[in-house]
């Protein structure tokens, strides 16, 4: 081609091959005689990085830049340029030559969305997504011919594909989890979605696009609203833990729950609330079972206190007026011990106690005012069996105390201190008793009862080793367990690492 056709200079390759063609050879005939319409068409096209192609004529001859191009593949480009657009799009021409048509015949331009295309290209059947859409080109008055403007959207597409099916899967997970789950939507709570186990807990009642006010009014009665209006407002989520519940069926019969739930708020990428994911369980069956439970370990709580109370009372009829009031005293002293450290186990299992609790039950009977004992430590929780036997323990080496030791002096002093050793190996607990203040101390001859029950009962229960030392400033007794024998009462805490 040569200057005098007037084509611009650039349009990358097929500018280049615009320039050159033998367009005489072609229907289009010369640039030279190409209406001003065709020229000005051609080389917008050719300038434009969108893709794009002109059809001109009854042949719907072609015309196309770079970026469209490289949409064609091997099998159409170049063999398509100037080719008639029936020949080079067969495979989809049924798709397009409606709307072709359409176009040609003085219709409104048409447009299409992230539509299936299947085509083959570098040698393989694919399916690819474009959005497309026919223009037409008035010359003379009249239709002459139409572009095409196209952007290939696959990867997109795609992309949009796997995010609709991970929904739809964790649609799925949501639909099918044990416990109930909605997601409310504005700030009217609008219900987008709510489980099967949502559902059953509601009555089944119509849910989707109705308010939370609207769907569950009696719900919205019992403050569920102004936590749902709480968390929209702050951002902040709300746990409900044993949270009452009571529902009217469409028959008016009236259900009593218990919730455990969680209202999350949801935030988009910008900061803003756009609504609230709901998650929970209905734990009315365990809450009943608790109470239950709890009604249950009071009357057994009852039983073993009269028992005792019995126990002691034969122990009183049995040794009264044989001589033996030191023993009798002792004895009733080592009952009620026992009794007041059962009092310290939790009421709904009666299966734990606190260190705290186990050594304030047990040296209570020897405070004096102004007081005798310094204790100190963290909050640690113990199983039953080692609640009983350290609150035992502690009430010996009290009565040892006030018999030969720290208590037996009106400025002696005990130090009762329990830490948590977090070495790099096994946390390791450690609990002390250490005496000051009294008499000189030394070894007793023999070790009796309180001495057995501190260095090898407790130590058995403990699975600890433990110590006891009679220096001249007072007797000192350490036991040193590791982490994995106790259970602390704050899950976040130093043994939930163990």
């Amino acid at each position: 081609m040569t200057e005098d056709h007037h084509f611009p200079a650039g349009g990358g390759q097929m500018g280049a091959l615009m320039r050159s063609h033998d367009w005489a050879a072609t229907p289009f005939g010369p640039p030279a005689d190409w209406p001003a319409e065709l020229k000005v068409i051609a080389a917008f096209v050719l300038a434009s990085p969108q893709p794009m192609m002109v059809w001109w004529g009854t042949d719907l001859l072609q015309i196309y830049n770079d970026a469209f191009a490289s949409l064609m593949g091997p099998e159409r480009h170049p063999a398509a340029f100037a080719g008639a657009a029936r020949e080079s799009w067969g495979e989809i021409w049924e798709t397009f030559e409606p709307q072709v048509t359409h176009v040609i015949g003085g219709g409104e331009p048409r447009w299409n969305e992230e539509q299936l295309v299947q085509i083959t290209r570098h040698g393989m059947r694919r399916s690819l997504w474009w959005t497309y859409g026919f223009s037409p080109v008035i010359a003379g008055g009249a239709v002459a011919g139409v572009v095409l403007s196209c952007q290939e959207v696959t990867a997109r597409q795609r992309l949009t594909n796997r995010i609709r099916q991970q929904s739809e899967r964790l649609q799925q997970l949501f639909e099918q989890a044990p416990g109930f789950i909605a997601i409310l939507i504005g700030p009217q709570h609008v219900v987008q979605f709510a489980n099967a186990a949502y559902r059953a807990l509601v009555g089944d009642r119509p849910l989707t696009g109705r308010t939370v006010a609207d769907a569950l009014p009696e719900a919205s009665a019992q403050g569920f609203l102004e936590r749902l209006d709480e968390v929209y407002r702050t951002g902040e989520p709300h746990v409900g833990s044993r949270v009452p519940l009571t529902l009217v069926d469409g028959e008016g019969t009236r259900q009593d729950f218990v919730l455990d739930f969680i209202y999350q708020p949801i935030i988009e990428d910008d900061g803003q609330i756009s609504g609230i994911f709901v998650q929970g369980h209905d734990v009315t069956a365990h809450a009943i079972a608790e109470k239950n439970l709890t009604l249950i370990n009071h009357e057994l709580k009852h039983r073993v206190k009269n028992t005792l109370a019995v126990t002691t009372g034969i122990v009183n009829q049995t040794l009264r007026n044989r001589g033996n009031d030191e023993l009798l005293a002792t004895l009733r002293a080592r009952i009620s011990a026992y009794a007041r450290a059962h009092d310290i186990l939790a009421p709904q299992t009666w299966a734990t106690g606190t260190v705290r609790g186990a050594v304030t039950s047990a040296v209570q009977p020897f405070q004096t005012q102004g007081g005798r004992f310094f204790v100190e430590g963290p909050d640690v929780t113990l199983g039953s069996r080692q609640v009983l036997s350290l609150s035992l323990a502690v009430h010996e080496l009290a009565v040892n105390a006030r018999r030969y030791g720290a208590l037996s002096q009106p400025g002696g002093r005990v130090d009762i201190r329990w830490v948590i050793h977090e070495p790099e190996g096994e946390p390791k607990f450690e609990f002390s008793w250490q005496e000051s203040g009294g008499p000189p101390c030394s070894e007793p001859a023999r070790h009796g009862f309180g001495l057995h029950l501190v260095s090898r009962v407790l130590a058995a229960d403990f699975d600890a080793t433990t110590s006891v030392v009679f220096p001249p400033s007072g007797m000192t007794f350490t036991m040193l367990a590791l982490g994995p024998s106790l259970r602390p009462p704050d899950p976040d805490g130093f043994f939930a690492k163990l």
